[in-house]
């Protein structure tokens, strides 16, 4: 019986592997495929050796292997937490938009926005210092600096910089008149046409937005986007990275 469970168990370990590594392949994740690959040779083999071998404390041995993993695959198995319900504030209620990575590389030592946040966030300074003395995003010096790619995203950066503050404005004097369900459909086919994954509307909640706004000239204020006359709804979608591009991190 013992001979059984632990070929049974080995033939897990290399059915699991086998299809980690299929799945890697099919994403073109290499590192991950190769690493399956040796997983599904080499995990295996201890379940084998004490199924299939004979030396003095083989058996005690299957027994205490075949223990640990029962004991490890039934602790994999335990729920770690409860479901959230969407309507539930989310975990350590919102976000300060100052302390994320983009708006702190965005600090321009000298400036008096960089004095008053690192002296509210001290414990920040050094390890921002460190990444300030990197070549830095977008930057010629950097290992997988390319012309053309590196133009083509900074022009992105840009275009999106001079959109941002046309997203808030007066409503048009001059309204039509149109059904809540047929401008949801629109926007969502919209969006997927215009090159997202996937798209969908959600009620806006309160975690759902920064507490404090962290880049531009609003730099420190706080955001309030529910008051009265405030925003409802948002839309949010997915768009695919690419994968040669994504495969470069943290290097380019």
């Amino acid at each position: 019986m013992l001979q059984i469970a632990l070929t049974v168990c080995a033939s897990t370990f290399l059915v699991l592997s086998l299809w980690v590594h299929v799945v890697s392949r099919a994403e073109r994740e290499m590192v991950a495929a190769r690493n399956s690959l040796r997983m599904a040779v080499l995990a295996p083999l201890p379940y084998l050796g004490m199924a299939w071998t004979s030396f003095p404390g083989s058996e005690i041995g299957g027994m205490i292997l075949l223990g640990l993993t029962l004991f490890f695959g039934v602790i994999l198995l335990i729920p770690t937490g409860r479901p959230r319900n969407i309507a539930d504030p989310a975990p350590g209620g919102r976000l300060d938009e100052r302390t994320i990575m983009f708006s702190r590389s965005a600090l321009k030592p000298g400036s008096d926005q960089f004095k008053k946040y690192y002296d509210e966030f001290p414990q920040h300074k050094s390890g921002d210092d460190r990444f300030r003395a990197l070549p830095g995003l977008m930057s010629p010096a950097s290992l997988k600096f390319e012309p053309l790619s590196f133009a083509a995203a900074g022009a992105s950066f840009e275009a999106v910089e001079e959109l941002a503050p046309l997203v808030e404005g007066v409503p048009a004097p001059e309204q039509v008149a149109v059904d809540q369900d047929e401008v949801t459909r629109f926007l969502l086919g919209w969006t997927r046409k215009l090159g997202a994954a996937a798209c969908g509307v959600t009620a806006l909640r309160d975690h759902h937005i920064y507490l404090i706004k962290g880049r531009g000239p609003d730099f420190g204020q706080e955001i309030d986007l529910l008051g009265e006359g405030g925003h409802r709804f948002a839309v949010a979608f997915t768009v695919e990275m690419d994968h040669g591009n994504l495969g470069t991190a943290p290097e380019g």
